[in-house]
């Protein structure tokens, strides 16, 4: 292979993020590769007379830049797990000694050919390893998507709420302008105390505010709706306000314990410690290696064959392997502890919604 340099040119990056809208064929292109179960029921992707949330969840499962990262993350794993299984390769050796004393050929030449042969079982437990590797690469990108998912649907019902806040305070001060015009005519008539006349006017004054803060508070929560779709700022974007992020789920613990991607990383993981387990287990011994050797001395040409195999006597990887075994443990350590505290937060989940549904 050959080495390619390919300089950064973050200017006409700058300019593709600022030219990226929801009408592109890249987007449409990216939301036909999404897999089906994160699609759910959308239907066809239409912003054209504005964006749900769920529509919005497709173009940032698209676009999102947290999960460019863990896509080209998962792309580097694939790579690896696909060149794991090669042999080591093999090695040319040299040996040149020269006679002290006098000779007609003073030199003594060993030329030989090593050839390693993966007995021990590294090279298996390795590949092994570098898929493990790889499906955790896999289930962190999962991860990430339903992470994203979950921060827009959250940002998305705030965002909503805010807009129904500013809708029904701008409706109020409709409501209050006409009676701060009545009672400022009955103070100046003197049919109503000029302090009690002050109050509509002084509650109109403080809904006016919160309708500034409120209005302040849509657009930096439309902002950050437009970060997580991956889109650059000002970006021309009609929301469809949604207090819902889709029904509640219906399936016990087991179930969703059972689809949830932080554990199916974690088990994996606990997967990629037992093959490091195992390899370095298999390092104990280091693999056979065997070659024909050419040997010229004195003009005598000699053919042999070299072996070698080194014995695990003091060292034999004895680090490594209660390294290995440690970190088994703590894998498994991980993944029981996020599983109790999942259960523990589907729990607590469930009687705050039991809790607002009742205040609602």
């Amino acid at each position: 292979q050959s080495y390619e340099p390919r300089p950064l040119d973050s200017s006409a990056h700058i300019k593709a993020w600022q030219g990226r809208n929801l009408e592109s064929e890249s987007l449409r292109a990216g939301i036909e590769r999404i897999d089906q179960d994160l699609r759910r029921e959308v239907g066809e992707f239409n912003p054209a007379d504005g964006l749900s949330l769920a529509e919005g969840q497709l173009a940032a499962l698209v676009f999102n830049p947290e999960l460019r990262l863990a896509r080209l993350r998962l792309a580097r794993a694939t790579a690896g797990a696909s060149e794991a299984a090669s042999w080591p390769d093999p090695e040319l050796t040299l040996n040149a000694l020269q006679l002290t004393e006098s000779a007609p050929e003073p030199w003594v030449l060993t030329q030989g050919l090593k050839i390693t042969l993966p007995l021990s079982g590294r090279v298996g437990a390795y590949k092994d390893l570098k898929d493990a590797r790889q499906q955790i690469a896999r289930h962190e990108v999962r991860e990430g998507e339903w992470g994203v998912m979950h921060a827009l649907a959250h940002a998305w019902v705030q965002w909503s709420a805010v807009t129904l806040r500013i809708e029904e305070t701008q409706r109020h001060l409709d409501t209050l302008t006409p009676l701060v015009e009545a009672t400022s005519k009955l103070a100046a008539s003197g049919e109503l105390l000029s302090t009690e006349a002050a109050l509509f006017s002084l509650e109109r004054a403080q809904r006016q505010g919160q309708l500034r803060g409120f209005r302040g508070e849509a657009d930096e929560l439309e902002q950050r709706l437009r970060a997580a779709m991956g889109l650059a700022p000002g970006t021309a974007v009609l929301f469809l306000p949604s207090l819902t992020s889709g029904p509640p789920s219906e399936e016990g613990a087991d179930a969703v314990a059972a689809q949830n991607p932080s554990l199916a990383r974690l088990r994996e993981e606990y997967e990629a410690s037992e093959q490091t387990l195992r390899m370095e287990i298999a390092k104990q011994w280091s693999d056979f290696t065997f070659g024909p050797v050419i040997e010229s001395d004195e003009g005598r040409r000699k053919v042999g064959l070299l072996t070698g195999i080194g014995l695990p006597l003091w060292n034999a990887n004895r680090e490594a392997i209660a390294e290995a075994r440690i970190d088994r443990e703590l894998a498994r350590a991980a993944l029981e502890t996020v599983h109790e505290a999942l259960l523990g937060r589907l729990a607590a989940a469930t009687l705050r919604a039991a809790s607002l549904e009742q205040q609602r």
